[in-house]
């Protein structure tokens, strides 16, 4: 373990925070609780020695740009509860068995601008509450399973590159805050969305996010909502949600969803051609699938 406590000797960048008692011999090393070796940029790897230290329970390398992957060692660290990897710009990867820490309460790898996914094993740490991956501009895909971090309050993918979020996402039913800012490629929220009924903030500065889903009118009225620059909303239309919070929303829908009525402009459209879609219809044809009738979708809306 001599070259893990070399490595608090080692140079750092001048504005970087003093070590606080370093440890400075194995026994001591052993024996600590928090490994912090921020704003190394000289570090490229961690030694495999590192899952020897047992009683590590918060590891923080913040801006450690040069290194490139953590050892397979790492997931040995079965006390961690904290783990902050923000800015390891040049991280590509979590370990695969990263699952194993079952006691990891917090996980940020934001600003880590090579990692392109997380492992699947991520959705097994039950007792995970916060995860910060914002700003991870390679990230173009969340864990499928996602949702079920039933110890999930806060979840932060602002400025990722993914186009959709797991449907999953809607049973993460302890989620309270949730930013999705500048996702640019995210079109529109999973049809359930409404179920997250602990939210109490969504962040959703969204350029390219296209409708909500109807069931966005079952979120808790004391949900705090900023939407803005949704230029391509149109389900609502974008007056009625940017800048709007909540309520404004939610009257929409709520008013436009009327089965009945729905059901007419169904049967209507099937028998005119119909140049301008309203908006009620609107919201069903923008789930049809193309794949179930092509001949009936050119008799339902004409061109």
């Amino acid at each position: 373990m001599d070259e893990i406590l070399a490595m608090f000797d080692s140079p750092r960048h001048s504005f970087a925070p003093q070590y606080v008692c370093a440890p400075t011999t194995q026994d001591a090393l052993r024996n600590e609780q928090n490994f912090t070796l921020t704003f190394h940029h000289g570090l490229t790897a961690l030694p495999e020695s590192l899952g020897q230290l047992a009683a590590i329970t918060c590891i923080d390398l913040t801006w450690c740009g040069s290194m490139t992957a953590l050892p397979e060692s790492f997931c040995k660290l079965v006390a961690l509860t904290v783990v902050v990897l923000y800015g390891c710009r040049k991280l590509t990867a979590l370990p695969e068995s990263i699952g194993s820490l079952a006691n990891i309460r917090v996980l940020n790898v934001a600003v880590c601008g090579q990692m392109c996914s997380l492992p699947d094993s991520v959705c097994q740490l039950a007792a995970l509450e916060t995860l910060d991956m914002s700003y991870c501009f390679s990230m173009t895909r969340l864990p499928d399973r996602l949702g079920q971090l039933a110890a999930l309050t806060r979840l932060d993918v602002s400025g990722c590159k993914f186009g959709k979020l797991p449907e999953s996402l809607c049973q993460a039913r302890a989620l309270q805050y949730l930013n999705i800012s500048h996702c640019d490629h995210l079109t529109a929220l999973p049809d359930q969305f409404g179920q997250l009924m602990m939210l109490k903030r969504l962040l959703a500065v969204c350029t390219a996010l296209a409708r909500l889903p109807l069931s966005f009118v079952d979120l808790p009225n004391d949900c705090h909502v900023t939407f803005y620059h949704t230029m391509a909303m149109k389900f609502p239309p974008r007056a009625a949600v940017d800048s709007k919070g909540l309520s404004e929303p939610k009257a929409f829908l709520l008013a436009h969803h009327n089965p009945l009525k729905m059901l007419t402009l169904v049967l209507v459209a099937r028998r005119t051609r119909m140049h301008h879609i309203p908006d009620e219809l609107w919201v069903i044809l923008v789930n049809y699938d193309d794949d179930d009738d092509d001949d009936d979708d050119d008799e339902c809306v004409g061109s």
